[in-house]
């Protein structure tokens, strides 16, 4: 029988508990991980939950506020909440990306960073499921097709497009608005997304069915329906080879477009899609007449007389008239609130033919609002996007009850 020396085993005992310690650090190493790991999860979940409670609490104020407040008064202070960035003058229609704002806003989140809430009256804005009928059967080159198509290329025309992908820092960027054909074939790529038929394009010329989308990945079909969101648009062909850079897809488009149906319904002689004279700049009113003018590369099948109506409010020279009437400021420096009365006074003393269509271009107040809303809390955000409808007004400028309606609503 064969011994082991007494050293030898004090060596075996030595290793062994060298190797036990080994494991039990690993162990406690991989507890105090995981123990900090569910920590942080809850801090980060506590977090979340407040910045959620904080937006959706703003929601409600927003809404009430919307609905008890008049209009220009509540925008009167959303404008000086806007100028604690020091961007000056804003635009409501257009205004700054949201800023944070001193601490304590919200008395219930005092640890809670609050960002500049964005309302936005999107009234004005060109609904892009206009361009389809409801039964998705209008015809290409109809009336109704030419005079949407005109609205359409105005507003797309006046987008200037960077020359370049990757300017070098401190270079002049140059940019350029989109060729005609570009954006006409935009348009009937967006007819034909949207029409019942699947197999005939707009023209010869123009628009893109399930046949031009073959080898796209990932595999597009033509949807043949109206569009959900704005975001739909950048799949159809023609529009990201003519908007390469995303995020100024998304910025240009959205202060000309939307996908809700903004305005009143009626016949396609009036504007329906209108715009609030008491929120809106002189620029942002001229820009916006200007789109209905029906001189542009659309055609028709056929002779289509241009609308008269159409043609004296988007004269260049009368917009700018009109504009300027409606955006005036008194001795103080303060704009007049206009209400639908002074609007066709003031067209009517501008001796213009039509001053009683006054009603089909703009509005005192607006019935369509974006909403934008931000809160953050150790690093952690959470944003409130809506879409609200406000269906009727008393003659004070407050809403009348059970007249909002949220038209969506997304709390990420």
């Amino acid at each position: 029988m064969r011994f082991i020396k007494l050293s030898s085993r004090k060596g075996i005992a030595l290793l062994l508990t060298l190797v036990i310690l080994m494991l039990i650090s690993i162990y406690l190493t991989e507890f105090t991980f995981e123990t900090t790991l569910e920590v942080q999860a809850m801090q980060s979940f506590e977090s979340a939950f407040k910045a959620r409670g904080a937006a959706k609490s703003m929601f409600k104020a927003i809404l009430v506020g919307l609905e008890s407040e008049e209009e220009p008064k509540f925008f009167i202070g959303l404008r000086q909440i806007y100028q604690l960035g020091g961007t000056g003058e804003v635009s409501v229609l257009n205004p700054p990306p949201p800023i944070a704002l001193p601490e304590g806003i919200l008395p219930d989140f005092e640890d809670v960073t609050i960002y500049a809430p964005i309302v936005r009256p999107i009234d004005h804005l060109f609904d892009l499921n206009r361009i389809q009928s409801d039964s998705l059967t209008r015809r290409a080159k109809s009336k109704e097709d030419w005079l949407l198509c005109n609205q359409f290329y105005n507003a797309v025309s006046v987008i200037q497009i960077p020359d370049t992908m990757h300017p070098v820092e401190g270079q002049e960027v140059v940019t350029k608005p989109l060729e005609s054909i570009q954006i006409l074939s935009i348009y009937a790529g967006i007819f034909d997304w949207m029409d019942k038929n699947s197999t005939e394009p707009y023209s010869p010329d123009f628009g893109a069915e399930n046949v031009d989308y073959i080898g796209i990945e990932p595999e597009i079909f033509v949807k043949n329906r109206h569009l959900d969101r704005l975001g739909e648009v950048r799949v159809i062909k023609g529009v990201a080879e003519a908007f390469p850079d995303r995020d100024f897809w998304y910025q240009s488009w959205k202060k000309n477009f939307t996908v809700y149906p903004v305005g009143i319904k009626g016949d396609l002689g009036a504007a329906e899609r209108r715009i609030n004279v008491n929120l809106a700049t002189s620029e942002e009113i001229q820009q916006f007449l200007v789109q209905f003018n029906d001189e542009t590369p659309c055609t028709t099948d056929s002779e289509t007389e241009l609308d008269k109506v159409r043609l004296e409010y988007s004269n260049p020279d009368v917009a700018k008239s009109i504009a300027e009437t409606l955006t005036a400021k008194d001795e103080q420096g303060q704009r007049k609130f206009n209400s639908s009365k002074d609007i066709y006074d003031a067209l009517k003393l501008l001796e213009l033919e039509y001053y009683s269509k006054s009603k089909d271009f703009f509005i005192e107040y607006s019935n369509w609002y974006e909403i934008r809303l931000i809160a953050e809390v150790l690093g952690i955000q959470a944003e409130v996007l809506a879409i609200v409808e406000i269906q009727g007004r008393d003659k004070n400028g407050k809403a009348k009850p059970g007249s909002t309606r949220i038209a969506d609503f997304i709390l990420r």
